[in-house]
């Protein structure tokens, strides 16, 4: 099973993604692909004032039934079916506390 981290991110803005996303090891959706910018629909999660304002969901957003983020999803590289939708458990009260891997996270991703 081939498994790639791929991140769909859900910032205010475009600067606000690109100081994010300069500190991961990962691959994102670009910001206006994800948000739906310049008159393309969506294909990310999008906020809940976004949507308020008219904008739809987006396809992975509605596909996945996204309520909040952050939430990660491990789907199968080679086939698209999800492996899990809980590899991880909130540390604390808070999401702030941070996450710890669950025993439904891929192996590799323990080491």
């Amino acid at each position: 099973m081939t498994i790639h981290k791929i991140a769909d991110v859900c910032r205010h803005d475009q600067a606000a993604f690109d100081e994010w996303f300069g500190q991961q090891p990962w691959a994102a959706a670009p910001y206006e692909v994800a948000q739906g910018e310049n008159g393309k629909a969506p294909i990310g999660y999008v906020r809940k004032a976004k949507r308020d304002a008219g904008k739809p969901q987006g396809t992975l957003g509605e596909h996945f039934k996204l309520a909040s983020v952050p939430q990660l999803i491990v789907l199968d590289g080679a086939t698209g079916t999800v492996v899990t939708d809980k590899p991880m458990e909130q540390a604390g009260t808070k999401s702030d506390q941070g996450y710890n891997w669950t025993d439904l996270a891929p192996e590799t991703w323990l080491k």
